[in-house]
């Protein structure tokens, strides 16, 4: 739903209403708070929170988007952002560096990959860790090699040192990448190309995760960070999110024939077998990001 009123922190009590799918073709988990106001959230990502009509629960205003549209995370079964939880560390390895890369394992098997700082080697069995947030019914257990504010990220790309590669979470291959004493895990799974050798430097975009630290992505030497490239478009149309708003996008193709989405400003401006220039404005994991120009 969409109100000026609310504000991003605000606590609210609400009652679930009903579980129903919508015209998105997405199944939600209506929510009403005392004023009858009406609030949607994705069923696939709250399953284990036992939502049932009638059922009361207390959620937080998470964000507010440029639509005026309002997502909120109910308060999650066991964990709760700034508590400390009980994890089980399940393995740990040491980089050549000193950084610990690790995975932990809370009481119902769930598995979290994250990097101890250099000289904190942490003990074996149960830790205690603080949780940085809950987003999406995920719970992100705050890494200890990360400083206690949000990391600020450069805007362009930089030099990361590579070290080895780690077999982390549900068997999943992780690169370990640090800049300016701050370490990055890059999932190798999405970056076929990617096969760095250790103590390469490579060139990385950064973002904030939500663990308190970076996200690295390697820069695609074949789709460099700010380079122009012509693109076919297939199609544009627009998609009527029910929790984003409308949004509008292009289906196109480069000219290695691979295909690419891009949010778009306007679907009229766009028609199918049209070149266009559009430049290359980031990266998500792995995949590139495209801007209009």
């Amino acid at each position: 739903m969409s109100e000026s009123t609310f504000s991003r922190g605000q606590r609210l009590d609400l009652r679930v209403v009903k579980e129903a799918e919508f015209p998105d073709k997405v199944v939600y988990f209506v929510l009403e708070d005392r004023q009858k106001r009406r609030f949607l959230l994705p069923a696939v990502h709250y399953r284990e929170y036992g939502l049932q009509p009638d059922k009361e629960v207390t959620a937080v205003v998470d964000h507010i988007n440029c639509n005026g549209r309002i997502f909120i995370e109910p308060d999650h079964p066991r964990f709760a952002p700034g508590k400390l939880a009980k994890f089980v560390l399940k393995h740990l390895y040491t980089s050549s560096s000193g950084y610990y890369p690790a995975v932990v394992m809370d009481d119902t098997g769930a598995e979290y990959p994250l990097v101890f700082d250099r000289g904190s080697k942490p003990p074996t069995g149960r830790l205690l860790l603080p949780i940085r947030t809950v987003s999406k019914g995920q719970a992100y257990p705050e890494w200890p090699s990360a400083p206690a504010s949000l990391v600020p990220t450069p805007e362009f790309p930089v030099f990361c040192c590579c070290e080895e590669k780690f077999l982390l979470d549900n068997g999943q291959w992780y690169y370990l990448m640090h800049y300016a004493d701050v370490p990055a895990l890059v999932k190798a799974s999405w970056y076929p190309w990617f096969k760095p050798e250790p103590g390469t430097r490579v060139e990385c975009l950064l973002y904030g995760n939500k663990s308190g630290t970076w996200r690295a992505e390697p820069v695609n030497p074949d789709y460099p960070f700010g380079s122009r490239r012509a693109l076919t478009i297939v199609k544009a149309y627009a998609v009527d999110d029910l929790m984003r708003g409308l949004k509008k996008w292009a289906d196109v193709v480069d000219e290695h024939g691979q295909s690419h989405t891009v949010m778009v400003g306007s679907v009229q401006r766009y028609s199918e077998g049209q070149v266009c220039f559009f430049r290359v404005s980031g990266y998500k994991r792995g995949r590139v990001v495209w801007e209009e120009e």
